[in-house]
């Protein structure tokens, strides 16, 4: 599966590398509808960066934004979705661009995707990955 292995390949230095190296050109994307929605819990992630405490009931004082002593967190979720359709593409907190077809002048190449392929959406300015997926069923 070429899908497979060029996924075993990407880091996130790798998707920097790519996305400096990119440049803009007139193109008429062909893409077809999908959707694609994931929901992570962020507690494992936290506590490899250091926050022990606040899921912790017995060791987390809070009582700066609450009177409530036993208070403490206990699920932090993040959800994110993205849907691409004839309107374009938009994702829970990024809008997607859409192509359009440019009549007259020169021609513009034609790119379908009418297989298997990954996307990303990055932040131009922060230069970070948002999101990443796959599309394998059309």
């Amino acid at each position: 599966d070429g899908l497979a292995d060029m996924e075993k390949l990407l880091s996130e230095e790798v998707i920097t590398n790519i996305s400096s190296n990119l440049r803009s050109l007139p193109i008429q994307v062909t893409l077809p509808r999908f959707s694609y929605t994931a929901e992570y819990n962020l507690i494992p992630i936290l506590k490899n960066l250091g926050i022990q405490t606040l899921f912790n009931a017995s060791s987390v004082d809070l009582g700066g934004i609450s009177s409530t002593e036993s208070l403490y967190v206990s699920k932090v979720l993040h959800k994110c979705a993205i849907q691409v359709d004839e309107e374009g593409g938009e994702a829970t907190v990024v809008t997607g661009v859409s192509a359009g077809v440019r009549t007259g002048g020169p021609l513009v190449p034609l790119f379908t995707a009418d297989h298997p392929f990954l996307f990303f959406i990055r932040d131009r300015f922060l230069n970070l990955t948002l999101f990443i997926g796959r599309v394998t069923h059309l």
